[in-house]
């Protein structure tokens, strides 16, 4: 495998989904530009370690992300879709926690810069809950 696609989907509206338990329920409104915005500064290269989960073994926490994009599915559905050479225990939702917190003014989308030059854990937000993500399509040389 050269890349990986996931996709992390956020509720957000006043009520949950009966039908559809596969996504993370935020009911508070976010501000889905400042999102985007902050979207932004993932792209490229970058040491992931302050967005890696606990007691995770490995060489190295550089990743490439070449492709982050938030797709608007309507009735209060967002997904975040990302892709990148590889991915870190809890990086994607991780990084969508953070997101989170910066649509709801907790941090403003400059953290994120700050966030990978820290290389600190404790810097990024909450780990979001694993319902919402999705591995969407794996990438082999020559896709």
């Amino acid at each position: 495998a050269v890349e990986k696609e996931y996709e992390y989907v956020i509720l957000n509206r006043h009520q949950p989904s009966a039908l559809d338990r596969r996504v993370y329920f935020v009911p508070r409104p976010l501000d889905w530009e400042c999102v985007r915005r902050a979207m932004r500064h993932f792209i490229g290269t970058h040491d992931f370690v302050a967005f890696q989960g606990a007691k995770a073994e490995i060489k190295s926490t550089v990743r490439t992300v070449s492709h982050f994009a938030l797709i608007d599915r309507g009735d209060g559905f967002f997904a975040l879709r990302i892709r990148g050479n590889g991915f870190l225990k809890q990086m994607v939702r991780t990084i969508a926690g953070t997101l989170v917190e910066v649509g709801l003014g907790k941090r403003p989308e400059s953290d994120i810069v700050k966030i990978l030059e820290s290389r600190d854990r404790q810097e990024a937000g909450h780990t979001a809950p694993a319902c919402g993500l999705t591995l969407v399509r794996i990438y082999y040389p020559g896709d």
